[in-house]
C-alpha cells in the first residue's frame, strides 16, 4: 500500500465505534478492512458507512458462530453447495448445484445461513493459503427453481450479501447451464452492481473457461476436470467444522 492508502487505513480504524462487540474488533484485521476501502475505491465516508453496515449485521446475524449442526436441514442432500480444492492461485472453490435443493424457496432465511456459514469457512481456507478469495461453481443442470419468484428473491438476497457483507471476496464466478430466468434476473441486476463485481461473473461456454483458472486435478470430472468427487452427507457434513472450528 502507498502513503495514502495507509491513512486511509489508520483514519478507518480509529472510526469504528468503541461499543463494538470484542469479538466483532478481533475481525477488524487490517485485511478485512481494506477489502472494505477496495470495495469503495478508498473513499472514507462510503467505506465508513459499508463497514458500520457489516459490524452491525456480523454482531446480530453471528454468520461465524454458524455451525454444521445449526443448518444440518440444508446439509441433507447430494451436495447442492460445498467447499471442493482450490484453483491455480490458491483460491478455494464453492460448488452449488441448485438440482439438489432438498428445502425449497420457503427456508429462505436456512439457506441464506448456509450460505453464510460456508462464506465463512471459505474465507478461513482462503486465509490458510495467505488469499483473500474464493472462486464459485455455480451449475444449473436440471435446475428449473429460478422460474419461482420466491427462488429468484433469494438470489437476490444471497447477491446482496456477497456485495455489501463479503466485499472483495469474490476472485470469479462461473456460472453454467443457467436457465432463462436466472440470466434475466442477472441481466437486470447488472446496473446495481459494482463494475468489478460484474467482471468477476462468467457465463461458461466451454470447460476450457475452467480450465484456465483450475488444474483439472483439482476440477470436477463434470467440468472437464480430473476430480472423481461424490457428495455422501454422513462423510462431509461436519468437515467444514472440524478443520476450522468456531472460535
Amino acid at each position: 500500500m502507498n502513503e495514502s492508502q495507509l491513512n486511509s487505513l489508520e483514519r478507518l480504524r480509529k472510526e469504528i465505534p468503541p461499543e463494538t462487540d470484542p469479538e466483532i474488533l478481533e475481525w477488524c484485521t487490517d485485511a478485512n478492512l481494506c477489502r472494505y476501502l477496495r470495495a469503495r475505491d478508498w473513499d472514507h465516508d462510503k467505506t465508513l458507512f459499508m463497514l458500520k453496515n457489516s459490524l452491525q449485521w456480523r454482531a446480530t446475524y453471528k454468520p461465524h458462530k454458524i455451525t454444521a449442526e445449526e443448518v444440518v436441514g440444508e446439509l441433507k442432500n447430494k451436495g447442492k453447495m460445498y467447499r471442493g480444492g482450490y484453483d491455480r492461485y490458491g483460491r478455494p472453490i464453492l460448488y452449488m448445484k441448485p438440482r439438489y435443493d432438498n428445502t425449497g424457496a420457503n427456508e429462505r432465511e436456512q439457506k441464506v445461513r448456509y450460505l453464510c456459514y460456508l462464506l465463512e469457512k471459505c474465507h478461513k481456507a482462503a486465509l490458510k493459503k495467505d488469499k483473500e478469495k474464493i472462486v464459485l461453481v455455480i451449475d444449473f443442470k436440471d435446475n428449473n427453481q429460478l422460474s419461482n419468484l420466491s427462488n429468484i428473491k433469494v438470489s437476490q438476497e444471497v447477491l446482496g450479501i456477497l456485495q455489501d457483507h463479503y466485499p472483495e471476496t469474490l476472485g470469479v464466478a462461473f456460472i453454467t447451464n443457467a436457465p432463462w430466468a436466472f440470466s434475466f434476473f442477472i441481466s437486470c441486476m447488472y446496473p446495481f452492481m459494482h463494475p468489478i463485481t460484474k467482471s468477476k461473473i462468467k457465463m461458461v461456454s466451454s470447460n476450457k473457461d475452467y480450465l484456465q483458472v483450475i488444474d483439472p486435478e483439482q476440477l470436477e470430472v463434470d467440468y472437464g476436470g480430473a476430480l472423481e468427487f461424490k457428495y455422501d452427507f454422513d462423510q462431509h457434513w461436519n468437515k467444514e467444522d472440524l478443520e476450522f472450528p468456531n472460535l
